[in-house]
């Protein structure tokens, strides 16, 4: 979603993704919706405590905005959630550094950036 739609297309946006993650969490995948900054009093609710939920930073950090409210998401994620482990499908990010429960996984073009450089 991105933070420049209207309340009412966020919103939308939002039940959309969470239908596409019921019936792929059907299907036995774990699927986590992310929203804006100005959706968190309703965007996390129904996702599970104290468990991994994955993320991904895909598009959020070529802008100066995007990186802050991705920043600001995954502390209110550690907030409202307390999740055991952050998975965050991306680059590290070093303000990030202070939690001890984050992992990053590389994208689909960080993985093929480094078989390129690899000769593979």
């Amino acid at each position: 979603m991105l933070p420049e739609m209207l309340p009412g297309q966020r919103i939308w946006n939002c039940t959309r993704n969470r239908i596409v993650a019921y019936c792929l969490q059907k299907r036995g995948f774990n699927v986590i919706p992310w929203c804006s900054q100005e959706d968190f009093d309703w965007c996390f609710d129904g996702l599970p405590e104290k468990s991994s939920i994955a993320i991904s930073s895909n598009g959020c950090l070529s802008t100066p905005y995007g990186r802050k409210t991705l920043l600001i998401g995954v502390e209110e994620l550690q907030r409202q959630k307390s999740p055991f482990k952050i998975i965050i499908c991306g680059r590290s990010l070093a303000e990030l550094e202070k939690y001890d429960n984050i992992m990053y996984y590389p994208s689909f073009s960080q993985r093929m950036d480094e078989r390129i450089k690899n000769g593979k």
